[in-house]
């Protein structure tokens, strides 16, 4: 009977140990992803600033091309930077929601949110 008694203590100590090492992976993963979703958050304005000013500037740089000011290849340089602003202004924005997500999983809360959104 003691081997019994002692076979279970050690799978309970295993257990017990199993779930410490899931809180820990799991407050990791919340810090983690918030750590990202507060860095995302914090380019959204600048991204989409810079994305709107190089909106901007290419509708200007088009007329300047139509009446022959600007040449084609500043037309074509300057659509791949407005390309570039606004990917990575979609890069964080995804990015947050990817970070707000995973901390509603670590939390127990994500099949929630979802169901609340029916």
């Amino acid at each position: 009977r003691r081997p019994e008694i002692r076979a279970a203590a050690a799978r309970c100590d295993q257990s017990k140990a199993l779930v410490t090492q899931a809180e820990l992976e799991a407050f990791q993963t919340a810090g983690e992803s918030w750590a990202a979703l507060v860095g995302a958050r914090s380019q959204l304005g600048s991204l989409s600033s810079y994305q709107s000013e190089q909106t901007e500037v290419l509708d200007d740089y088009e007329e300047q091309f139509k009446v022959g000011k600007r040449s084609f290849l500043n037309l074509l340089d300057l659509k791949n930077e407005q390309f570039r602003a606004r990917s990575a202004l979609i890069d964080a924005e995804f990015q947050a929601r990817l970070s707000e997500y995973r901390i509603l999983a670590v939390s127990g809360r994500l099949v929630q949110h979802f169901s609340s959104k029916k």
